[in-house]
């Protein structure tokens, strides 16, 4: 019980000792590394409620609020008393337009990666552009529309990027890559240093604007057998010497060497024993850290299968009372890769009716901005954005919404993102109302 009670100390210091390294990485804007800290302090001790909700602030800081959500929840859960997690939540929730655009700017991050890696640079400029926009804390998103501008060949533009990338992360090392892979003659040196330091220092304040006052924990020297080989290594130098300073002039001192070497040899003894079993609690230790591991797993799994279930069960409420679009966009959010056989069918049958019936209100919703009195071109851009996400690709919806954001691209002067739109139209999208317009638009204005 003793040795039991002994080593979870030792867990419970390294996980403390691991988030004051994980704080003063955020502190100096080196977020990566802070996030890859704090996640093995988790792994050592995942009841570390300050490095939990630590961990829940950089992922938010870094764009990834739902990573972020999650954090709280689970911290929140763990500990319900005295506990930022519930204020964070609370203030997230609250923030609507910003929590709506921060999933938007998933949605686009998720679709120029599609383009990307299947070659459509074009498309995947702009869905990235667009995540950015929405979200300019969205690290990978960013990071992304820097490789889109290498493939390109724009050099410059990806190397603005990267400083923007570097100016929040200090030592993002995808962004460092990406830097090292431009080639020096894009790359001006002067005062360079001086931006990305600057940057860093205004990316920390941001981070620790969330209001969490963290503390450092007391952190238990973590091996007290270091005392005794310091200990140890001082008696033996001791004996050492003396044992050579003092000349062997008789017998003497002959017996005194003796005996002083007879002392280094138990001493050594005693050292080869203490480390076995230094190497044997090592051996406890990793073993109870894949314990905590494996148990902090299934805990996660379990409480995202709950969520989702609590979810679907939200979303069948709100079908059962008309509100489809609502119903739509909590299933839009799902993590289906935690659902059971039995949970995606039940999840891919109220897609099925949810979906189409949101995809139609949101494009007619754009029409009712675009073809306003007084056209309000942002809000119908939102709104046919968000009914593509719904959309079949089948459907006129589709086709159609896909139209009308490129008029409005045409409209606010982007001429390429609009020629790129009116072609999609024209080649993906037969079944859309306005086909042969967009056709027209083609060869009237480019």
């Amino acid at each position: 019980m003793k040795d039991t009670r002994q080593l979870n100390n030792k867990v419970i210091a390294i996980s403390n000792s691991l988030y004051n390294k994980g704080l003063d990485y955020a502190n100096s804007g080196q977020l990566t590394d802070a996030i890859s800290v704090l996640k093995k302090s988790l792994r050592f001790n995942k009841k570390n409620i300050m490095a939990r909700n630590l961990l829940g602030l950089l992922y938010m800081e870094t764009g990834m609020v739902g990573e972020g959500y999650r954090e709280f929840a689970i911290s929140d859960q763990i500990q319900p008393l005295d506990n930022k997690a519930k204020e964070y939540m609370q203030k997230i929730n609250k923030k609507t337009r910003e929590l709506e655009k921060a999933k938007d700017s998933v949605v686009c991050y998720n679709k120029g990666l599609d383009f990307l890696i299947h070659g459509n640079d074009d498309m995947a400029l702009i869905q990235l552009k667009r995540s950015v926009d929405l979200n300019p804390k969205f690290i990978n998103a960013t990071n992304l529309l820097a490789l889109c501008h290498i493939y390109r060949k724009q050099e410059a533009k990806a190397q603005a990027v990267v400083k923007k990338v570097l100016g929040m992360d200090i030592n993002n090392p995808t962004a460092l890559r990406y830097r090292n892979g431009i080639s020096s003659a894009s790359v001006p040196d002067k005062g360079k240093n001086d931006v990305v330091v600057r940057k860093s220092k205004e990316s920390s304040k941001s981070l620790l604007g969330y209001g969490e006052a963290f503390n450092r924990p007391q952190v238990k020297k973590l091996n007290i057998m270091t005392f005794i080989f310091i200990g140890m290594g001082f008696l033996i130098g001791f004996v050492v010497f003396y044992s050579i300073v003092v000349p062997p002039m008789a017998s003497r001192h002959n017996n005194y060497l003796s005996e002083r070497n007879a002392q280094i040899e138990e001493y050594q003894e005693r050292q080869e024993v203490l480390e076995a079993e230094i190497a044997t609690l090592s051996g406890d230790l990793e073993s109870a850290n894949q314990q905590v591991e494996t148990q902090s797993q299934e805990l996660q799994e379990r409480e995202a299968l709950s969520a989702v279930t609590l979810s679907l069960n939200d979303a069948t409420d709100l079908m059962l009372d008309g509100d489809y679009e609502a119903a739509a966009r909590l299933l839009f959010n799902m993590d289906r890769e935690v659902m059971t056989p039995e949970l995606t069918a039940r999840f891919y049958q109220m897609i099925g009716r949810s979906y189409p019936v949101t995809a139609n209100i949101l494009y007619e919703r754009g029409l009712s901005y675009f073809y306003a009195w007084s056209p309000n071109l942002a809000e119908a851009e939102v709104a046919f954005s968000h009914s593509l996400n719904f959309a079949h690709r089948d459907s006129h919806e589709a086709g159609d919404a896909t139209f009308y954001l490129a008029e409005i691209a045409w409209a606010n002067d982007d001429i390429e993102g609009a020629r790129m739109l009116y072609t999609r139209v024209v080649e993906e999208f037969p079944n859309a109302h306005n086909h042969w317009l967009a056709g027209n638009r083609l060869d009237t204005r480019f």
